[in-house]
């Protein structure tokens, strides 16, 4: 009885504080009971696209993810059932960008949206929309896991790439493990990966939705990549946090990438206008970069005037270093995402509220998984 009234006031309050919402979105399956997962698949078409592709979704009661296998192993949504929302930017239109420059494949990146994974190469690397391999496995949790890799080609420099991404019942984040295995005798090529992560917090385009950018407070540089704001340079180091934090402040002055100079422990975005956002937390510390499009013209990438942001992660600290993989060994990299919720009062202390967050999902949810 007292677990009846405790779960009773829990959600109570939840939804009292939750900022409301007229958008809703159409749920494959409703009222989800806590130890449920639905996995489901359907065809989909992205205009002008060569072919229809397979998503396979996995939803709970809390969020739903979708994954697309057939372009490169990539995650599609990320739904916050509380608010309707798909946090992952989705491309209305196949499109060849002027924009992917790397040795494996020329440009003609297409920014399809998602979470994209980034290998061998810097910048986009070449197997964005290559078709993987994948298959789906419960585990005695009843946890959802679904594999999907990449057999070792010219593409991937010969080495093993795969990614598990877990949903667990009764929880709202996801679990992405990236594994990549030298099986040959001579080390790697050099190489790089990096997890792109394509962004519209709340659903709403980055240049109205007040972006604020979270780095741990042991971050005090961050390092310029590309940019075309006035007085900035390729390699020039800048104190964190900055005027760069929110993207309001450069939204108008050009695009926009710089790196972390340091591993971090997380990455966070949050809009201020849709009272909502993501948390990225690193099981071990990474490096990471941000980029915003500022005032690069839509027409380049899609048929819709709506931008997008994008989070990354690698092993390695920028685009210009390279590492090598050893004979016979591996590299094992694990993070987690979840959204995050908060009314005006507690955005006035954000960067608490999130680390504390984040304490609070590793010792209640992801230490006991």
């Amino acid at each position: 009885m007292l677990k009846k009234i405790y779960n009773f006031l829990l959600n109570f309050f939840d939804r009292k504080f939750i900022p409301k919402t007229k958008k809703k979105y159409k749920y494959l399956y409703r009222n989800l009971n806590e130890n449920e997962i639905i996995v489901s698949k359907k065809i989909m078409l992205i205009p002008n696209a060569p072919k229809k592709y397979q998503k396979i979704i996995f939803e709970n009661n809390k969020i739903m993810v979708s994954f697309l296998p057939e372009l490169g192993g990539r995650i599609y949504e990320f739904i916050n059932k509380k608010t309707g929302n798909n946090e992952l930017y989705k491309n209305q239109v196949w499109k060849e960008t002027p924009w992917g420059k790397n040795n494996v494949r020329e440009g003609k990146w297409k920014a399809i949206g998602g979470i994209e994974l980034s290998f061998p190469d810097q910048e986009h690397g070449g197997i964005y929309d290559i078709p993987f391999e994948y298959k789906i496995v419960e585990k005695k949790n009843k946890s959802k896991t679904i594999k999907m890799w990449k057999k070792p080609d010219k593409l991937t420099y010969g080495l093993n790439f795969y990614i598990e991404v877990t949903l667990r019942p009764n929880k709202d984040y996801i679990q992405i493990t990236s594994h990549i295995n030298n099986p040959n005798s001579k080390p790697s090529k050099p190489i790089q990966y990096w997890i792109n992560v394509m962004l519209i917090p709340g659903d709403i385009d980055p240049r109205k939705a007040k972006l604020e950018f979270i780095y741990p407070s042991s971050v005090k540089k961050i390092v310029v990549h590309s940019t075309g704001i006035k007085n900035l340079l390729s390699h020039q180091e800048i104190n964190w946090p900055s005027i760069y934090s929110r993207y309001n402040n450069w939204k108008n002055k050009g695009a926009f990438g710089f790196f972390s100079k340091k591993q971090v422990k997380y990455q966070a975005i949050y809009s201020h206008k849709a009272h909502e956002g993501l948390v990225r937390v690193f099981a071990n510390p990474q490096y990471s970069k941000i980029f915003g499009l500022g005032k690069i013209h839509y027409s380049l990438y899609s048929n819709k005037n709506k931008q997008y942001i994008e989070l990354w992660s690698g092993i390695t600290k920028d685009f210009w270093t390279y590492c090598k993989i050893l004979p016979r060994k591996s590299i094992t990299l694990t993070e987690y995402w979840y959204p995050i919720i908060f009314n005006k009062l507690q955005e006035k202390n954000l960067y608490q509220k999130i680390e504390k967050s984040i304490k609070y999902k590793i010792k209640n949810h992801i230490s006991n998984k």
